[in-house]
């Protein structure tokens, strides 16, 4: 069985060999913007997706930089037990005592 091609616009139905060569290089125009912006919308989820992880990594980074701040700001007035680095204890440093 051959059915003719329809297309519907402003909700009426057409057969696509009733309209004009315009009509139906407007119709290809639509199939290949839709096509794009699909195409971009797919993009579009991957960046927002890299974004999300490249933000997450950086707060990680951050917070492993504050701990290696405050291992090397231990005093020797410091009783606290020791400070931990990347969640294990670390060595309490050598504190000389100043003259």
């Amino acid at each position: 069985m051959n059915q003719e091609q329809k297309v519907i616009i402003d909700d009426k139905e057409y057969l696509v060999s009733n309209l004009s060569e315009q009509a139906i290089s407007q119709i290809n125009n639509l199939k290949v913007t839709d096509q794009e912006i699909g195409r971009q919308e797919s993009l579009l989820a991957m960046l927002k997706t890299a974004r999300s992880a490249y933000a997450r990594l950086l707060g990680e980074a951050i917070k492993d930089a504050e701990k290696n701040v405050k291992a090397k700001l231990v005093t020797k007035n410091d009783t606290k037990e020791a400070p931990k680095v990347n969640g294990k204890a670390a060595a309490k440093p050598a504190v000389k005592a100043k003259k």
